[in-house]
């Protein structure tokens, strides 16, 4: 696993996530501000991150098409198992 960039903000993130290509991006909710990227932004699968998970956040999760929503209190030990479960096929080892 390789981290491939970082950014601060939604629009660093999509810019950073179409030069890059990653297989999957780590999308805390906190830089969204509430506004749902459009899921074609990111061809990555999207793993997003909220505290607490609330309704909003549920519902931001969902318009994104997000593949997975975890509790940053659970970061710890869901995060990596989360993002091999959804690595693309071919860089699985």
């Amino acid at each position: 696993m390789i981290v491939v960039g970082e950014a601060a903000t939604l629009p660093e993130a999509v810019m950073q996530a179409s030069n890059l290509h990653p297989g999957v991006v780590v999308l805390d909710l906190n830089i969204c501000g509430g506004i749902a990227p459009k899921e074609h932004l990111f061809s990555a699968k999207i793993v997003a991150t909220s505290l607490p998970i609330d309704d909003e956040s549920k519902i931001l999760v969902e318009s994104m098409g997000a593949a997975k929503l975890l509790d940053k209190m659970e970061l710890a030990s869901e995060l990596i198992p989360t993002i091999l479960e959804l690595r693309p096929l071919a860089s699985r080892s």
